[in-house]
């Protein structure tokens, strides 16, 4: 891409990022352990070459040699932030976690949707991804993981730092064509009031904040932070974050 679009999906999805031991530590446990891990680095094939199967040929044979050397039980251990899939002709989204709001989750999918679309049309977009440009995307990820939608992002092609919102305009615009084609608009407009809005962390984290001034135990604020991240989960939309009666 022509701004590197992955990081748009982890800092849109730090909803893991919630308020750790009563502070704001910024970075997504779950992620930065997470990448820690052999198979969860990106991705090391191009997924322009030959298809065989549905997926491009040397992450095939990558697979079927960890698979045949009882190093992985099979494809699905190998956590890349986009994997291809060895069943189904298509690239699965990895890099970001599960969204509270059922309507974020599907915004998302939406500009994957045309992303995917607009390298299928453009073949040779990033075809020679250099050294440099692997490692301002890991650098990328790092700042994604510690600031969110607050942060600001290195564009890979410009080596200029911008911050997200305008990185999310610009992605929007180079992929518009395809946005169009799909019939995203409102999902197009559900990305921008998340940029504005702030994702299900901010919300944890304004929560937990206000239980505490308002004279809750730490423990207790957590407690209640949860307890409201499972009951919007469950309904698949954020509820009102009002504190229970006997929440202590």
């Amino acid at each position: 891409m022509k701004s590197d679009c992955r990081k748009y999906y982890l800092c849109r999805e730090d909803e893991s990022r919630e308020a750790h031991q009563g502070t704001d530590h910024g970075a997504r446990e779950r992620a930065v352990k997470l990448a820690r891990l052999q198979y969860a680095k990106p991705a090391r094939f191009p997924v322009s070459n030959s298809i065989k199967g549905g997926a491009p040929v040397p992450y095939a044979t990558n697979a079927k040699t960890l698979r045949e050397a009882k190093i992985i039980a099979d494809s699905t251990y190998i956590w890349w932030a986009l994997r291809p899939s060895l069943r189904y002709p298509t690239l699965e989204l990895r890099i970001t976690d599960s969204c509270t709001a059922v309507d974020d989750a599907v915004a998302i999918a939406g500009l994957y949707r045309a992303l995917v679309r607009h390298v299928v049309e453009h073949p040779k977009l990033n075809a020679q991804f250099s050294a440099v440009a692997r490692a301002l995307t890991e650098e990328n990820r790092w700042r994604a993981q510690r600031y969110g939608t607050t942060g600001t992002y290195v564009d890979v092609a410009t080596r200029e730092a911008k911050p997200f919102r305008q990185m999310l305009d610009e992605t929007l615009d180079l992929v518009s064509p395809n946005l169009k084609a799909l019939g995203l608009d409102s999902e197009v407009a559900h990305l921008r009031r998340i940029a504005a809005n702030g994702t299900s962390a901010h919300r944890q984290l304004v929560f937990y904040r206000d239980l505490r001034k308002a004279g809750m135990p730490r423990v207790g604020a957590l407690k209640e932070v949860s307890c409201w991240l499972r009951n919007s989960t469950e309904v698949g939309s954020f509820v009102d974050n009002q504190p229970r009666v006997d929440a202590a």
